[in-house]
């Protein structure tokens, strides 16, 4: 078989489609390496997944300032310089048959491009929500991604977008997603989203018949989810319902539990928890939201104002899948009340199940990768596996 490298970071949502990618690979036969930062070696040697550091890159530069995180995000993996070496250096000692990049690690795609290494760009959720050509991103990255790239001797790009039209496009979501529609769908492959492998965790609900909430927000600490996780306790309190409350980043001690209807967890794989759901409160987060559409769960979507979280959790509310909320005026009464809504309006749940179907058509994601090891050049661009139509409600 092959040997496969995945270049990827500790972004969040960005990780399990890798990771779900290489599972699947590593069945088939294929050797998974995976290239990253210091930070995420312990968790892919858990996976039983061969990690080769990228040393230049996971050396701090200066103390972590989250008032300065776009600026900080940039130097260290959007445009990250240091990238060039790193990769030089891990593709010598493994001369990959192919490689597999996370989209946002631009220079990284730089490097590819300069050895012409055959490269699939992997966007973990839908391009047009999180790097739209000419939005906050690209206003970020642009400028120093274009530095890294003239020092590597290539010219410049416009946008993200275009620095991944250079190799081929996977995209690990669905189209209707996307809120740039065919401008958007026809540019690009979709695998359908792509999940971790979590098949050996095991959870149960207590017995009872009252639905079940699955609360969960952004796990990083780029954003504090204290005030909507408290606020959406506060909310569900009253509504007769079950909830489980995953927090992450966020200390439970910290947290008010009014009702003992409701469970608060660091936390609980979702996987385990979503069968048993009758809805979810979420950030709208790509992983998150695409998970519980699978499972044919309506939503309450209170995104943090940053990355693909605001146009993903409007195309939810858009289908009809969910009702979208804003931090700033998402009191606990409107939360509850917008669970009490996708619960008992059945239209909530039958957009979701539709979309369930939809992700349904989306079968063996590693087909794609596959299809790429014996593609005729470099940039052949592969087609989605689900049927070629796609069925966007604009």
């Amino acid at each position: 078989m092959s040997r496969i490298l995945f270049f990827t970071w500790s972004g969040g949502g960005n990780q399990p489609p890798a990771i779900g990618l290489a599972q699947q690979l590593g069945r088939r036969g294929h050797e998974i390496i995976v290239a990253g930062y210091a930070d995420q070696a312990a968790r892919f040697s858990e996976l039983g997944l061969e990690f080769a550091l990228l040393p230049r890159s996971s050396t701090p530069r200066e103390p972590f300032d989250p008032t300065r995180l776009m600026e900080l995000m940039v130097a260290g993996v959007w445009a990250c310089p240091d990238h060039l070496a790193d990769t030089a250096d891990v593709i010598d000692r493994y001369r990959p048959d192919l490689v597999v990049v996370d989209c946002l690690m631009g220079a990284v795609l730089a490097a590819m491009e300069v050895r012409q290494v055959r490269t699939v760009a992997l966007v973990h959720s839908t391009p047009g929500a999180l790097a739209p050509p000419g939005g906050p991103i690209d206003g970020f990255v642009v400028g120093e991604l274009n530095r890294v790239r003239s020092a590597a001797g290539i010219e410049p790009v416009d946008g993200f977008w275009d620095a991944w039209e250079r190799h081929t496009v996977v995209c690990a979501s669905i189209p209707e997603l996307d809120p740039l529609g065919r401008d958007a769908v026809d540019r690009f492959g979709w695998i359908g989203p792509v999940f971790e492998d979590l098949s050996a965790t095991t959870w149960a609900p207590d017995a009872d018949d009252a639905p079940l909430v699955l609360v969960s927000f952004s796990s990083g600490g780029a954003w504090d989810q204290t005030s909507r996780i408290q606020n959406t306790i506060d909310g569900l309190a009253e509504t007769g319902t079950r909830a489980i409350v995953t927090t992450g980043a966020v200390d439970p001690s910290c947290l008010r539990v009014p009702s003992t209807s409701i469970t608060v967890e660091r936390y609980v794989p979702h996987a385990a928890i979503l069968p048993y759901a009758a809805a979810v409160v979420t950030h709208a987060g790509h992983g998150t939201l695409t998970a519980a559409f699978a499972h044919g769960l309506p939503v309450v979507a209170i995104p943090n104002l940053a990355a693909d979280q605001p146009a993903l959790a409007a195309r939810a509310a858009h289908l009809g899948a969910g009702i979208q909320l804003h931090e700033d005026d998402a009191a606990p009464s409107d939360i509850g009340r917008a669970v009490r809504t996708v619960l008992e309006e059945p239209s909530y749940a039958r957009s979701a199940r539709a979309l369930a179907d939809r992700i349904k058509t989306y079968r063996e994601p590693w087909r794609s990768i596959e299809a790429e090891l014996g593609a005729g050049t470099p940039r052949t661009r592969i087609t989605a596996t689900a049927s070629n139509q796609t069925h966007l409600n604009s």
